[in-house]
């Protein structure tokens, strides 16, 4: 515990004069973010009813046929994340062997700061959703689940098994390979990478969308500061699987909460 806390203090002083100046302009950036949304919502928006019909995921997977014709024709819903990790995987395959041998090299302490700086990221996570929370009663709207996490409490309500190895195991090695490897190959800046890779990432898990403008754009606040920060720790460890076990605490906690719920 106390290696835990020391980790977690030391990588706040290890911050240099350039890293406080970028966080400082990410919080104007979401200042800048907040007043856009207030000049969208000029008059009050209402959500589209949606009409209450028990979801079948027999549905979500005759959809998925009718839309992707794979080789062979008995597909599963899991065959897209799986068919994402094997194009990742020989895109990136030596990137993530190289970065496996030196995080194993240290195995027990990257352990100790995977799980301080997931405490920051819960941190900033929670802080960001009270910022969304705010801001929607500011602006008088309704905040209830994003339709990305809607459908993922459908899809864990429906087949909890498949859900726990898509979004714990699969989905944090597709994401972290394309919105950290892929952009980070195009951005050497790495302000710029940072700031790229998160919109991406935080605009990917909303958009395309049927909320309003503006409701979208709350909702989005949360998912962007998740991926600036992911981001920033893949720039400052400059090891991929950092990211890929924060992000997969961090779906596994969902998971976890999800499942409570049912």
């Amino acid at each position: 515990m106390k290696e835990t806390l020391k980790d977690l203090f030391g990588f706040m002083y290890s911050l240099s004069m350039g890293d406080y100046f970028f966080f400082i302009g990410t919080f104007l950036l979401i200042v800048l973010f907040i007043y856009i949304i207030y000049l969208l919502k000029t008059e009050p928006e209402e959500l589209p009813k949606k009409k209450e019909e028990k979801f079948d995921i027999s549905k979500v997977t005759k959809n998925l046929e009718e839309n992707y014709k794979p080789a062979t024709p008995n597909i599963k819903l899991t065959s897209y994340e799986e068919e994402q990790v094997v194009v990742v995987m020989l895109l990136y395959n030596k990137e993530f062997k190289k970065d496996y041998k030196i995080f194993k090299l240290n195995f027990k302490d990257n352990i100790r700061k995977i799980i301080s700086y997931f405490a920051l990221f819960m941190a900033l996570k929670i802080g960001t959703a009270l910022i969304s929370s705010i801001l929607s009663f500011a602006l008088n709207f309704t905040l209830g689940e994003s339709e990305n996490q809607e459908a993922v409490m459908k899809l864990v309500s429906a087949e909890p098994l498949l859900m726990i190895i898509n979004t714990c195991i699969l989905a944090p090695f597709v994401e972290e390979g394309i919105f950290r490897l892929s952009i980070r190959k195009v951005f050497n800046n790495k302000y710029l990478f940072i700031l790229v890779s998160g919109l991406f990432f935080g605009m990917m898990h909303i958009f395309p969308t049927d909320l309003p403008t503006s409701l979208a754009l709350i909702y989005s606040i949360t998912y962007v500061a998740m991926g600036f920060y992911l981001a920033y720790i893949y720039t400052e460890t400059e090891n991929i699987w950092f990211v890929i076990f924060i992000h997969a605490l961090n779906n596994l906690f969902s998971m976890i909460i999800s499942l409570a719920l049912l």
